[in-house]
């Protein structure tokens, strides 16, 4: 079973929204079905940007990222006869295929969701024991295709435990000095913690094409080279994590597409895209499901 963290160091990444659109072409890679799905949980607890996303905010949950955290899986121990599908647990899940463009017959359980509560239920802070590690396990043991976390930033205890999880961590940045000092700092006080994880790299709302600065034009691929790669391959050498660049060796991460700034969506779904920044985000996409299904 595939497990992944989408990570960045701080909000503003637009981590949430690369996760939205990378989901349904990672379905496709890993032959996800409502009997072999990908379960997605947001452990953004405190902004909870994927609940809100995928519109699990009005009703109250039975399962959410919070209930986890503190009391474990509820069912963890049952083996269910049926399969996946009749599994108390897994049957409790939002099924959310449809709202990542996975519309067909049938085929909405392709996606499970835990969402983030926004309301009352709050993280304990006491328990040191990852219970997010249990949940991989009751995945696993149910023939789960992918487990997909979409963390908080920085340290936050949903963060630490998610990453802690995922033996593939995509790590999602904007390209402004604050993102990449930030990154890159994280970086050098974790990796110590970490033994043989895979990190993807991938700026994120890239500009398409150079720009004038003061006078001085800052060239992307030399940007690319000097401020990225070089910036950032640095700090993983003595280390048995690996910095995977995929994202990087034939283009920059995924570059800025103009409808996210008013309202995000699954480009996997649209049926006319724009043959612009839209079109090439939609590649992106596709090319990052399959750098991360490689694992």
């Amino acid at each position: 079973m595939l497990t992944v963290s989408f990570f960045s160091y701080k909000g503003g990444s637009g981590r949430t929204s690369l996760l939205y659109n990378t989901i349904p072409f990672l379905a496709e890679v890993l032959h996800a079905s409502p009997e072999h799905p990908i379960v997605v949980v947001d452990c953004d607890t405190d902004s909870a940007g994927l609940t809100f996303l995928l519109d699990c905010y009005q009703v109250k949950q039975p399962v959410t990222v919070q209930k986890i955290c503190n009391d474990g899986v509820d069912y963890a121990e049952v083996k269910s006869e049926g399969g996946i599908r009749q599994h108390p647990f897994f049957k409790a899940l939002p099924q959310v295929g449809d709202k990542f463009g996975i519309d067909a017959d049938g085929m909405a359980g392709t996606v499970l969701f835990i969402p983030a509560d926004k309301g009352t239920e709050k993280l304990k802070t006491g328990s040191s024991e990852n219970r997010l590690k249990e949940l991989k396990q009751v995945c696993r043991d149910n023939n789960v295709a992918a487990l997909v976390f979409d963390t908080p930033a920085g340290d936050q205890k949903a963060a630490i435990w998610s990453v802690e999880a995922s033996p593939t961590i995509v790590t999602v940045l904007r390209i402004t000095n604050q993102f990449r000092a930030g990154t890159r700092r994280y970086f050098s006080e974790h990796l110590g913690d970490w033994e043989n994880k895979r990190v993807i790299l991938c700026p994120n709302a890239v500009p398409m094409k150079d720009i004038t600065i003061d006078g001085e034009t800052i060239e992307l691929n030399a940007f690319k080279h000097d401020k990225i790669l070089t910036f950032f391959r640095d700090v993983f050498n003595n280390s048995s994590n690996y910095l995977d660049t995929s994202m990087l060796d034939d283009g920059f991460g995924v570059n800025e597409v103009e409808r996210f700034k008013y309202k995000e969506c699954v480009l996997y779904s649209v049926k006319k895209l724009n043959d612009t920044d839209e079109a090439l985000a939609y590649e992106r996409y596709k090319l990052l499901a399959h750098v991360i299904g490689e694992d």
